[in-house]
């Protein structure tokens, strides 16, 4: 299977070496996108691929401001850098000084590592020793990532090629969403590593189901046939299977220059440590740092608050 389709997104929907259904879209969902005027602007260079995250926090520095656009002549506060602490955000911080929440057994919370506690620090940093980006009071105010992106409030964003339909695509009437120049490179360096948040979506067929071998083809269809291509021609999200990355019109929708900066994204891509109730151990990690994002608590605190946490409501894999 990893012949047809990318490995990480195969090992994402593998549990106990069975695999449970077929990828159709995978995609790392941390190109760095941004907004070529806001940087134009500030006379600030575009990213490259060789950026390290210190590059980054920098340059959202100058980036941040009371200031206008040629397509917004509005004076108002911008950043140079979104706001977002969500899990695919700090799973990517850690891994990039090297830390995890998990260990490889899924049964001890290592977010109180140095190397956890660093990346996440880092991106507090952001806002609180560059004034990059937004603090949660800010942010409180502002659109979200997405959505202030979009409006030019922030200069770069953290998405994956879905921001393709989903961002900078046409609105219902054919009107488009944006009306500035973009560009978009690699997840910046770590210090250990550019490593990011692969994800995937799958097509599963139960075992219940009373049309098995209908169900097998029209997921082939939908993974390896024309609707995956569908769903990378029109900016969906990438196929999970690497050969129609050559697609014609998936080329043609893309451009072979980000093509390519996506096809290296998901070779710095991994798929996240999940454990069996993982909504509910998000939601009592992400509770626990919130003090910490709103520059009320330190990372030691939160991160061994989050791990006692977790640990104690049983969210953790079995010993």
């Amino acid at each position: 299977m990893t012949g047809i389709y990318w490995p990480q997104c195969v090992n994402e929907l593998t549990y106990k070496g069975h695999l449970y259904g077929l990828p159709r879209t995978c995609s790392n969902q941390s190109l760095l996108f941004y907004n070529k005027e806001m940087f134009k602007a500030k006379g600030v260079a575009f990213p490259t691929n060789k950026w390290t995250y210190t590059d980054m926090a920098k340059a959202a520095q100058k980036l941040s401001g009371t200031y206008s656009l040629p397509h917004d002549q509005t004076s108002q506060l911008r950043f140079g850098m979104a706001f977002n602490t969500d899990d695919f955000r700090t799973e990517q911080f850690m891994w990039g000084w090297g830390g995890d929440w998990l260990n490889s057994k899924l049964n001890q919370c290592t977010m109180t590592s140095s190397a956890a506690r660093a990346g996440l620090q880092f991106l507090h940093d952001i806002a609180y020793k560059y004034h990059g980006m937004p603090t949660a009071a800010q942010a409180s105010g502002l659109p979200d990532y997405f959505g202030g992106f979009q409006k030019e409030r922030y200069a770069m964003a953290f998405m994956g090629p879905w921001a393709l339909n989903y961002a900078f695509g046409k609105k219902p009437g054919g009107q488009p969403q944006i009306n500035f120049d973009w560009g978009a490179v690699l997840t910046p360096q770590g210090p250990k590593s550019r490593q990011a948040v692969m994800a995937s979506t799958g097509l599963v067929i139960s075992k219940h189901s009373s049309h098995k071998s209908a169900a097998f083809w029209l997921a082939r269809f939908d993974s390896v046939g024309i609707g995956a291509v569908m769903t990378g021609a029109y900016g969906v999200d990438m196929p999970g299977a690497k050969a129609l990355w050559s697609n014609k019109a998936i080329v043609s929708e893309y451009g072979a220059p980000l093509l390519a900066t996506i096809r290296k994204s998901n070779k710095t891509g991994r798929y996240p440590k999940l454990v069996p109730q993982y909504d509910k151990f998000w939601n009592v990690i992400s509770t626990d740092l919130q003090p910490f994002w709103q520059g009320q608590a330190t990372v030691q605190q939160v991160t061994s608050k989050a791990c006692a946490d977790v640990t104690s409501q049983g969210l953790l894999g079995k010993p």
